[in-house]
């Protein structure tokens, strides 16, 4: 996880409680976002694809999801939004990324220089 973390604040910037990407499938980043720190025992994990929607619900949100589950959670929405869009942010970096190696045109190859059996 500490991986993933160095990763994602290497994309982001050193920012607090960023989302991060735990694993890939087929080219899609799992993205998980944190309402608190990770450090917290109260933490709650997001994905980031499984969420619908979020609202304002008092000092806190509610969170709901594609699944037609909804969760009331103690984070404001702000931050809430603030967390989503870094997820997005770190979408967009990962599949830039992965574009980037399916290219290799865009790739610089350097071809070590071979003895010329000719000059011997």
């Amino acid at each position: 996880m500490q991986n993933s973390t160095n990763t994602a604040k290497h994309t982001l910037g050193n920012k607090h409680k960023t989302p991060i990407i735990l694993a890939q499938g087929f080219g899609a980043p799992y993205i998980f976002l944190p309402t608190l720190s990770p450090n917290s025992e109260q933490n709650v994990w997001i994905s980031y694809h499984a969420i619908d929607y979020f609202e304002t619900h008092g000092l806190g949100s509610i969170v709901h999801l594609e699944n037609n589950q909804s969760f009331k959670l103690n984070i404001a929405s702000t931050t809430l939004y603030r967390q989503y869009s870094f997820a997005g942010f770190l979408e967009k970096n990962f599949l830039k990324r992965q574009k980037q190696l399916m290219n290799p045109t865009q790739m610089i190859y350097q071809v070590a220089e071979r003895p010329n059996p000719t000059n011997q």
